[in-house]
């Protein structure tokens, strides 16, 4: 039989870790070992204990919350509203993405396309800072065309999307749809805009949606009333055009 050292056992026994088996041996302190009568078992996980009746403390990253609240997420996403993906904190511009809702040229110096930057073959397109400002190009576009086509729908959709490279016909079947009329004016601007974003960019697609959300749409048509110089940011922009209404 093996001789247990007497101050030890009865230590063990004072802190509930251990008692006299048949046998003399110990019960061990083990994690997740049986304990002594009325004492729950050790814990296995890496959970803290906490009081009695008290959810232990968890030892993830995540901060804990009141009852019922879903944790804090430690990653670098901003939290959104449920259903909502997360705000991602990178910088980076998705590749698909230049912020030209219209595929205006860089033949112009439009306020708020990046300098020395476009798309499409020999870099034709211009990419722009923001979505607010690849609109604005795309209103102050199409408010040159209304003015030099004496509002002549048919003839400004001819010449913003050629037959050489577009379903011209489709392309303004589908914008006088949209329009109503074959006779446009300034006041038509919005609707226009809306169809040919749609048309560019697919109706119901994730850009579309993104273009015509009304905030960022209804500041770009502010944005549009007033003339910028190149290298306009947005910042800029809005500082600019601050009570035109």
């Amino acid at each position: 039989m093996e001789v247990i050292n007497e101050g030890i056992l009865k230590a063990l026994e004072m802190l509930g870790l251990g008692q006299p088996q048949q046998g003399g041996g110990v019960l061990s302190a083990v994690a997740g070992m049986p304990r002594p009568e009325g004492k729950p078992p050790i814990p296995t996980s890496n959970a803290m204990p906490s009081p009695e009746g008290k959810p232990p403390i968890p030892t993830s990253n995540a901060m804990p919350r009141p009852e019922g609240k879903p944790p804090i997420p430690t990653s670098n996403a901003m939290p959104r509203p449920e259903g909502k993906p997360p705000i991602p904190t990178s910088n980076a511009m998705p590749s698909n993405v230049y912020y030209n809702p219209g595929n205006v040229e860089r033949n112009q110096d439009w306020a708020g396309a990046i300098a020395n930057k476009g798309y499409g073959t020999k870099d034709r397109f211009a990419v722009f800072d923001s979505p607010q400002m690849g609109l604005r190009a795309l209103m102050m576009d199409v408010r040159t065309k209304i003015k030099n086509h004496n509002g002549d729908l048919s003839k400004m959709i001819s010449q913003y999307a050629p037959k050489s490279e577009n379903p011209t016909q489709n392309y303004y079947q589908y914008v006088r749809n949209k329009v109503g009329s074959d006779k446009v004016t300034a006041n038509d601007l919005p609707e226009i805009v809306k169809a040919i974003v749609e048309f560019e960019n697919k109706p119901g697609s994730e850009l579309s949606k993104m273009y015509l959300n009304p905030q960022i749409f209804n500041e770009a048509v502010q944005l549009s009333k007033k003339q910028l110089p190149k290298n306009t940011s947005l910042a800029k922009a809005r500082l600019s055009v601050k009570g035109v209404k």
